[in-house]
């Protein structure tokens, strides 16, 4: 028991920290919030607003990583070592296309939302 106490010792000694870091901040002197804007400050330029390729991404990359995951975990379920009992595959090929969708469509949004469209001209 005392060899234990004199091993910690160092520790509590190393991690003691004084009461005054206890003590609690000063409160800061804030200023009042001005919680109304400018209207022009918010309002939406159609005009000039260029969208961005968010959804065709975001289908895109869906597609291509769902089609690869569903090859993968289709020719793993062929496999006769993956699959020694000749199982049917289909609902695992569903399964691997949906698992790999998800992420291939959260991926392709955020890149996609990168890329602005270049804006609109008009046609006579």
């Amino acid at each position: 028991m005392r060899f234990r106490a004199l091993l910690l010792a160092p520790f509590f000694v190393a991690c003691a920290t004084s009461a005054a870091a206890q003590r609690r901040a000063a409160q800061f002197q804030s200023a009042p919030i001005l919680l109304t804007a400018p209207a022009s400050r918010f309002a939406p330029d159609s005009a000039n607003h260029r969208g961005h390729y968010t959804v065709e991404a975001a289908v895109f990359g869906g597609a291509v990583t769902g089609l690869l995951m569903a090859l993968l975990t289709d020719g793993l379920c062929h496999d006769l070592d993956s699959n020694a009992t000749g199982q049917n595959c289909t609902w695992k090929t569903i399964g691997g296309f949906v698992a790999g969708a998800v992420p291939g469509v959260v991926v392709g949004a955020i890149v996609g939302s990168l890329i602005p469209k270049a804006p609109a001209t008009a046609t006579k």
